[in-house]
């Protein structure tokens, strides 16, 4: 699934691109994968 993100945490501001990966198993979610467009302003949010 692609994705467009966007918030506001501490004063910072993300708009980022995201790309996410489900990977099932017996019908529910086993493993999830998320890909950022631009990591290190991904990084620089979450810290």
């Amino acid at each position: 699934m692609q994705t467009e993100v966007s918030g506001e945490r501490n004063g910072r501001k993300l708009n980022d691109g995201e790309v996410v990966i489900f990977t099932l198993a017996d019908g529910r979610v086993s493993a999830v994968h998320l890909f950022t467009a631009n990591y290190p302003e991904a990084l620089a949010f979450w810290s």
